[in-house]
């Protein structure tokens, strides 16, 4: 089992992982706007294990940080990972951003 890192680098991108692999996205955010990473689709070849957010070291008010999901990726095949930065209370028409993967799972 080894780890796939990804970040907003690889947004549009297709990459290959092992069955069984770790998956770890990591995605800039600032908590303190409201705004937020959410997962639109994650295919069944994805279990997500985690989503935690990181502030940066320096902890200045209203300085941001990084998103981090982690997903094992647990049956072959191709699948897709889409996520949406936005406010959820304020629905579709606050998105400010979107990123999208397809990892082809191997066994």
């Amino acid at each position: 089992m080894s780890t796939l890192p990804l970040t907003k680098d690889d947004n549009g991108r297709t990459v290959e992982s092992r069955q069984g692999d770790e998956i770890v996205l990591r995605l800039p955010e600032n908590a303190t706007t409201g705004y937020r990473w959410h997962i639109d689709r994650a295919d069944e070849q994805f279990e997500q294990t985690a989503d935690s957010y990181h502030p940066e070291p320096e902890l200045r008010f209203g300085s941001g940080g990084v998103r981090e999901f982690r997903f094992r990726a647990r049956a072959a095949g191709t699948a897709r990972l889409e996520l949406k930065h936005w406010q959820a209370w304020e629905g579709e028409g606050s998105v400010t951003d979107r990123f999208a993967v397809e990892i082809q799972i191997v066994d």
